[in-house]
């Protein structure tokens, strides 16, 4: 759908490992954002949504259904970062938006705090993952969808190890580079 209805481009998925535990780190653009993330790969991914999207009822059951878990985004939600652990250490790949909010302007925000401790805890590759076109389909305060183009691009996947010689800024730093 995302292909036929907005030319949906998808660069460098062989960088996404086919098996093993992998953070994937994107920007946030729109409510399509997950669906954008991973229509390029060829593997489950969970995804780290904020808890206020499992009140309703109906829709908390819909995106369980395709793996996500609730995280509050308000102090320290250590159940949320035990519970991104624990999937990637089985071996499951992991969506997270470290922007925490949909952009309100099209560009990329302040990336907050927590990839690095899932990342380090976790001991996986962590994949940069940039959307574009989201935003211009289906912006923050948007009031239906536009056709544009999209794109989902995957950048060159960061070793544990290297992860773990870099301070959070760096780590950020490259992340947003990627």
């Amino acid at each position: 759908v995302l292909t036929a209805c907005f030319g949906l481009r998808v660069l460098w998925r062989h960088r996404v490992p086919g098996e093993g535990g992998v953070l994937l780190v994107a920007n946030h653009q729109s409510y399509l954002d997950p669906m954008i993330a991973v229509a390029g790969l060829r593997r489950m991914v969970s995804f780290m949504a904020r808890s206020t999207l499992f009140q309703n009822r109906f829709f908390g059951r819909l995106i369980r259904s395709v793996n996500a878990f609730p995280i509050d985004r308000e102090g320290r939600d250590t159940r949320a970062i035990r519970e991104a652990i624990r999937r990637l250490r089985e071996g499951g790949a992991l969506l997270i938006f470290p922007e925490g909010t949909r952009t309100r302007d099209g560009s990329v925000g302040v990336l907050r705090g927590g990839m690095d401790i899932v990342a380090r805890r976790a001991r996986v590759p962590v994949v940069p993952v940039a959307i574009d076109g989201a935003f211009r389909v289906w912006p923050r305060h948007g009031r239906g969808l536009k056709l544009a183009r999209l794109w989902v691009s995957y950048g060159r996947p960061i070793q544990p190890e290297r992860v773990d010689r870099m301070s959070r800024d760096e780590l950020q730093d490259l992340v947003r580079q990627e």
